[in-house]
């Protein structure tokens, strides 16, 4: 799918509803003594917009997916299930403090889920904004904020997370470089996750 096709699979009420009200207008014009052709058309349009919401909701972009596959990861580190959450990220995933930060390999990011069950465990996790945008058919990104309270502090820390993924072999979406964006508004050092 283009980048095009992807948008309107992701958000098909914009065109739906307009195809809907043109329909919709061309019906009641037609019912005020227009032609059987133009009453026709009035419906065609109509059910190409039902048709459209449809095929929307039954399809599944790269961004959807990618989506839920950080939701699943968020879920996993707050119950510390870290084998579930150490199989949702690739291989050669690395892992950044702060945009534009050295970038750091996967024993960064397993020693980071780690202090999970221990320095940095989650008792209590907010998602307050997950955006996402589709790249391609194989290639999503993911921007996470998140309020969280650890074991290590007993009030909630707001931190911000993106997230690139990727399209695997068996059709899984999988983190290939998260970065962690910000902790408390100000860039993390290394170590803090």
């Amino acid at each position: 799918m283009g980048s095009e096709m992807n948008a309107l699979m992701e958000n098909p009420w914009p065109l739906a509803l307009g195809l809907a009200a043109v329909g919709l207008l061309i019906v009641a014009a037609s019912s005020r003594g227009g032609s059987q052709r133009m009453l026709l058309s009035g419906w065609v349009l109509i059910l190409s917009a039902a048709g459209l919401v449809f095929v929307a909701s039954k399809s599944i972009t790269a961004g959807e997916q990618a989506r839920e596959t950080v939701t699943r990861l968020v879920t996993a580190v707050a119950a510390c299930d870290l084998s579930t959450a150490r199989r949702i990220f690739a291989a050669e995933a690395t892992l950044q403090y702060g945009p534009g930060g050295t970038s750091y390999g996967r024993m960064e990011i397993d020693r980071g889920l780690d202090s999970l069950s221990s320095t940095n465990r989650i008792e209590s996790n907010e998602i307050v904004d997950l955006n996402y945008t589709t790249v391609d058919d194989d290639a999503a990104l993911v921007e996470l904020a998140c309020r969280t309270t650890t074991a290590a502090a007993s009030f909630a820390i707001s931190t911000r997370w993106q997230f690139d993924l990727t399209r695997q072999p068996d059709g899984s979406m999988a983190i290939t470089r998260v970065c962690f964006v910000s902790v408390g508004g100000q860039t993390p050092s290394r170590g803090v996750f």
